[in-house]
């Protein structure tokens, strides 16, 4: 799901600020265990499992159920808060105001 892509590329892009490497990983909650110290808090507040799951689903379309409208706009709103609070957090890292 795109939901999914969204907030793993957000992520990853925490990564990248930070010079990681990211991994070839899609499960959120393993990629945030790779952030430093100094962010490694940062989306504890956001239920990382929930939108994962949406990668692993779609890697396997035989045993893929398709999402039901309130799950996609659960993942939406899911992806949303990971893209505010990345945004967030790169625009202090950088010295940028946010908007």
């Amino acid at each position: 799901m795109w939901a999914h892509q969204a907030g793993e590329k957000a992520i990853k892009a925490v990564l990248v600020a930070y010079d990681i490497d990211p991994p070839k990983l899609h499960d959120l909650d393993r990629l945030t265990q790779r952030f430093p110290e100094a962010a490694r808090t940062l989306l504890v507040s956001v239920d990382l499992a929930s939108l994962s799951r949406w990668a692993i689903d779609a890697r396997y379309p035989d045993d893929f159920e398709e999402a039901t409208r309130a799950q996609a706009a659960e993942a939406v709103a899911c992806a949303h808060e990971v893209l505010v609070i990345v945004t967030r957090h790169l625009d202090d890292l950088f010295g940028r105001a946010s908007t």
